[in-house]
């Protein structure tokens, strides 16, 4: 199923859950990035900096997100998730952890049944 489709398939509540899940899985994938720092792993300090600084800003935007749905200031809307997935998705130093985050979040929520 497309990632679209199964934003599009969340009701207000479970998009709720997604973001805070989602936020959850980014603070690990800040963790894998680190983790993969040379001389143990793959990347240089500027290429982890710059992994980390990114998914930290994707984490920044799921996190006012989920308060703007929490508080009633915004309401669910799958395209407009759908436009910030995409947006960080895109991130160059960034985009294939934050994909990582949300494949694991949505394999969690469907576990649980939503």
């Amino acid at each position: 199923m497309s990632l679209k489709k199964e934003i599009e398939r969340l009701t207000p509540e479970d998009g709720i859950s997604f973001l805070e899940l989602l936020a959850h899985n980014l603070t690990i994938a800040v963790r894998i990035v680190s983790s993969r720092r040379e001389p143990y792993g793959e990347l240089t300090e500027e290429q982890v900096r710059n992994s980390m600084y990114w998914i930290n800003e994707a984490l920044h935007n799921v996190v006012q997100l989920t308060r703007d749905l929490r508080i009633g200031r915004q309401n669910w809307e799958a395209n407009d998730i759908h436009r910030w997935l995409e947006l960080w998705l895109g991130y160059k130093h960034a985009g294939q952890d934050i994909d990582t985050a949300i494949k694991r979040t949505l394999n969690e929520l469907s576990r649980n049944g939503i």
